[in-house]
């Protein structure tokens, strides 16, 4: 993110954050994505080790915009107000909403040990997030 920051000065960068466990569920009905857990969390974990090593300095970066999925889910409206402030932009109601029960979808989508797997691979990224271990 720093190098796009960097190519593209004017430019900000939003990051609509989810919950890992949600995020390597997801993963797994994704054609382009590994197609094992396994894969899927061989893939995530240096990607969230090299976010969260950057993160401390582009949180500083008024370019560089975060805000979690259930966040905008939980009042669209309000939440899509807020982000269009922090982005400078004018509100406009937009076509695409941010729906709970959308995000819902992938809750029951791991058995318990596949679970397991997930967090003990991922909850560190997700207590970095502000995200307890296990969703």
């Amino acid at each position: 993110m720093s190098f796009l920051l960097e190519l593209f000065p004017e430019a900000a960068v939003v990051v609509i954050m989810r919950h890992p466990v949600h995020v390597a569920a997801s993963h797994l009905d994704q054609p382009w994505a590994p197609s094992t857990l396994e894969g899927v969390l061989g893939w995530l974990e240096p990607v969230y080790r090299r976010w969260l090593a950057q993160r401390p300095g582009l949180l500083q970066d008024r370019r560089y915009v975060e805000v979690k999925a259930e966040t905008l889910t939980a009042n669209w409206p309000d939440s899509r107000r807020e982000l269009f402030g922090r982005l400078g932009l004018p509100d406009a109601d937009t076509v695409n909403t941010f729906a709970a029960s959308r995000l819902a979808a992938r809750r029951g989508q791991l058995g318990d040990t596949e679970h397991a797997e997930v967090v003990s691979r991922l909850g560190w990224a997700a207590g970095e997030l502000g995200y307890p271990a296990r969703p």
